[in-house]
């Protein structure tokens, strides 16, 4: 069953495969101004809503049917390319518009003997594209 989509990325879980994130975190902010002033407090101005930011933390294991090294190029190509897509979670996407992965990081890898990458852990940072 699919749980979320960006782009090429599939979140799921079969009977052969689970990649699903462990943990979200979800910001959103607003742009402000502000105006000194001579003999006074300054004065604040609402500008515009801010981006909406997502931050998944993700468990990428062979054990669990994931091929984690090919996982991993992938994201971090998704990183650093200026590609955009809808984020997907639970069949709702998480804004209105399009989002950019803006960070990788990739932590705890554990390697077979043999140097193949069998387990990691990476945290998607997400922001909203207008």
């Amino acid at each position: 069953m699919q749980v979320g989509s960006f782009g090429p990325v599939v979140f799921e879980v079969t009977d052969k495969k689970v990649f699903t994130p462990d943990s979200r975190s979800r910001t959103n902010t607003s742009n402000w101004a502000t105006h000194d002033r001579i003999e006074g407090k300054s004065r604040s101005q609402y500008l515009s809503p801010g981006l909406t930011q997502v931050q998944y933390k993700v468990r990428i294991r062979a054990d669990m049917g994931m091929r984690p090294q090919a996982t991993i190029d992938l994201l971090h190509t998704l990183a650093q390319s200026r590609q955009v897509y809808p984020l997907f979670m639970g069949g709702v996407p998480q804004a209105t518009n399009p989002f950019k992965l803006k960070e990788c990081q990739e932590d705890d890898s554990l390697r077979l003997p043999t140097g193949e990458l069998f387990s990691c852990e990476a945290t998607l940072s997400f922001e909203e594209y207008t």
